[in-house]
């Protein structure tokens, strides 16, 4: 005697649908992993357009970096060469070259006061910088006109990477190198000055 299934149950197994692989062990739903794969292919590219676009403000709000320093041919800001000139005040040091013009005058103790003319970007900039060293530390306030503005800007030297690090007013940094060797010198110049 067999013993048979209530019709129910079989009303129920024969509305199932289950796919049988015939053409092999390839899955069956190919969209899902499609879908799958552009969803995670999608994000990598908003990851990489974030980073992008970080790196490129970071690129622009910083500044390159420029080497000013005096060595025994004379004053050097960047590309440009400031030689020194025989007519100098008594004590004090005159460098000029290229549209620029630079008076290093010694104060009393450890404190150099430098002035500078120049004409960067087109536009006029004078500058007085206070520079101060003491305890193999160096440290310098700075007070620029260019482009019509007053700013103001405080620099120390590091010994380590051998470079100003100049912060202006506004935040703004920029890193001026000192060669190894050259000789120390204020920078009454707008290096990477803040341009709006």
């Amino acid at each position: 005697m067999s013993k048979r299934a209530p019709a129910s149950m079989l009303e129920t197994q024969s509305r199932q649908h289950l796919p049988v692989p015939l053409g092999g062990t390839r899955p069956v739903h190919i969209r899902v992993r499609t879908r799958r794969v552009l969803r995670h292919w999608k994000s990598i590219a908003v990851s990489l357009g974030f980073v992008s676009g970080g790196l490129g403000a970071w690129l622009t709000a910083t500044t390159p970096d420029v080497a000013v320093y005096q060595d025994g041919r004379g004053v050097h800001v960047g590309s440009l060469a400031l030689t020194a000139q025989p007519a100098a005040p008594a004590g004090a040091a005159v460098f000029a070259g290229g549209g620029a013009v630079i008076v290093v005058m010694p104060q009393r103790g450890n404190v150099v006061i430098a002035t500078g003319i120049a004409f960067v970007d087109g536009q006029r900039s004078a500058a007085r910088c206070a520079l101060q060293r003491g305890d193999g530390r160096a440290s310098e306030q700075c007070s620029i006109s260019w482009r019509g503005r007053r700013l103001s800007a405080s620099d120390l030297f590091d010994p380590v990477t051998s470079s100003w690090l100049r912060r202006y007013a506004d935040g703004t940094t920029a890193r001026i190198d000192v060669p190894r060797g050259a000789q120390l010198l204020a920078v009454p110049f707008p290096v990477g000055a803040p341009s709006s």
